[in-house]
């Protein structure tokens, strides 16, 4: 069984507590399954010796949950994975399998996508640049109305 891990971060820079904790987190889940990573720039492999592939990004305009879900789905293709687990801070969990699962769709992928178990670590970062992933009071809003959208119109916005 061939496994990509697809990781989102939550929040920049890459010294929050959630992104210390999926970086390792995928790390290690990647070590013992000896499977590859796609994700972001400020998701930092603890060892050099995991195959990751990045999304492109430009400093300050972190890129949709979706454009990355369509990169990790290419990889997969490319490599010719049987699973993509996804891991992804709780708050953001829910919408990054969703747009995993419809960027598989997308490409006609035989992948079956998964949630990666991980603990909670208290996932709201007063530290991180981005507003949105400060607090829950921060967060919610936006992605009720992100999840509440038909996914037609999610598409553009998200693209």
């Amino acid at each position: 069984m061939k496994v990509l891990y697809a990781t989102f971060a939550f929040g920049v820079p890459q010294n929050t507590i959630p992104n210390r904790a999926l970086s390792q987190w995928t790390t290690t889940k990647a070590i013992a399954n000896e499977a590859s990573v796609y994700t972001q720039a400020d998701i930092v492999l603890l060892d050099e010796s995991v195959e990751v592939r990045r999304v492109e990004e430009s400093p300050g305009n972190p890129p949709p949950t979706l454009r990355i879900a369509r990169g990790a789905a290419e990889y997969a293709r490319e490599l010719g994975v049987d699973e993509i687990h996804v891991l992804a801070a709780e708050p953001h969990r829910w919408r990054a399998l969703r747009d995993q699962r419809k960027a598989v769709e997308e490409l006609d992928l035989d992948v079956e996508v998964k949630p990666a178990n991980i603990p909670n670590v208290g996932w709201y970062d007063k530290q991180s640049s981005q507003k949105r992933v400060r607090s829950c009071l921060n967060w919610w809003p936006r992605e009720l109305i992100l999840r509440a959208m038909p996914f037609s119109l999610y598409k553009r916005v998200a693209s």
